[in-house]
């Protein structure tokens, strides 16, 4: 899948997920900070990148169909990359989608944190995940989510109180 773009908008030479383009936006020691938008959502994935450069980390932004030319620019004056994260549901859902366009991501070695564009980074986080980490080593995912329930809005824990998935179980 990488290097690939199924969108006409979306030229690889341009928009291609590179090994050159997640070592450039990856932050130390190993983490690739990633949201993922539609023309709609842009304005706040400009906000999240800006905040998320204010604290001095780079960030990479999927999107499926250009954003148009201002806010790409913007993007990239913000220490963001563009990439093609152009999968069906991607396509269908920015939001909803996107869980099929970390996997090209992930082979790439590195961590990824991956955040909906709304959310305002105000203290740098990766010490916060690097605890979490350290605290359960042999998760392989944790999920925070405003909506984990089909029924609706939750902040309920996971199924059985847990507040992360192992894997390996």
């Amino acid at each position: 899948r990488r290097g690939v773009c199924h969108h006409a908008s979306l030229p690889a030479a341009k928009y291609a997920l590179t090994a050159a383009m997640v070592r450039r936006h990856t932050a130390p020691p190993n983490t690739l900070i990633v949201t993922f938008a539609n023309p709609q959502h842009g304005a706040f994935a400009l906000n999240w990148a800006r905040l998320l450069d204010g604290l001095g980390l780079p960030s990479l932004v999927g999107i499926a169909v250009r954003l148009g030319a201002a806010a790409e620019r913007d993007l990239h004056r913000a220490n963001s990359g563009l990439f093609c994260a152009d999968s069906y549901l991607t396509r269908l859902n920015s939001a909803a989608g996107r869980w099929a366009d970390l996997v090209p991501l992930l082979n790439f070695g590195v961590d990824v944190l991956c955040s909906d564009a709304d959310v305002g980074w105000l203290q740098y986080p990766l010490p916060y995940l690097r605890a979490a980490v350290d605290a359960h080593p042999r998760a392989e995912l944790f999920l925070a989510s405003d909506r984990a329930s089909a029924q609706g809005w939750t902040t309920r824990a996971l199924p059985g109180g847990a507040s992360h998935l192992d894997l390996e179980d």
